[in-house]
């Protein structure tokens, strides 16, 4: 088993979500060679690392799983 640990996109700290840079990092790492093997997404509660992880999730047509 691989972990692979994403850090979030740019942030819009006042919001706890992402710029729209950030939603463009975020898709980005659809871009990667190894993101077809990925088998569970999971999240921080906080905005910004929710929006990725859902970003990818998409990507990926997989669940992103909020963790505290």
């Amino acid at each position: 088993m691989k972990l692979h640990i994403i850090r979030h996109g740019e942030p819009d700290y006042a919001r706890d979500c992402l710029t729209p840079l950030g939603q463009t990092q975020a898709m980005a790492i659809l871009d990667l060679p190894w993101i077809n093997g990925v088998k569970r997404i999971y999240s921080s509660p906080l905005g910004r690392a929710v929006d990725t992880a859902e970003a990818v999730a998409r990507g990926v047509r997989l669940p992103a799983r909020v963790l505290p």
